[in-house]
């Protein structure tokens, strides 16, 4: 589907949340905390992260800048995401 980028991270991550929280409920012996951060690490944006700090050397300060906005701002709604739905869902972080 051609959604929006904030709305395809949106629903990366809380996706991610709800299968995190879905495999704990079925083996709760397994740490919530490593899933999550290894779930949220895949979808880290780091090619971005890279050509932002490639643009700002090269001397394209506005390019790097917006790029590097981008991509915190992907990481800010991944973070912000996925708590949302562990809150949601009521699970404890052990």
């Amino acid at each position: 589907y051609n959604l929006n980028a904030s709305l395809n991270t949106m629903f990366s991550a809380a996706i991610a949340a709800f299968l995190v929280i879905l495999i704990h409920t079925f083996f709760p012996s397994l740490s919530v905390d490593c899933m999550m951060i290894s779930c949220l690490m895949l979808l880290v944006p780091g090619l971005t992260i890279t050509n932002a700090i490639r643009d700002t050397i090269a001397g394209d300060t506005l390019s790097g800048l917006a790029r590097a906005t981008d991509a915190f701002l992907c990481a800010i709604l991944y973070s912000c995401w996925s708590w949302f739905c562990s809150i949601f869902l009521d699970v404890r972080f052990l």
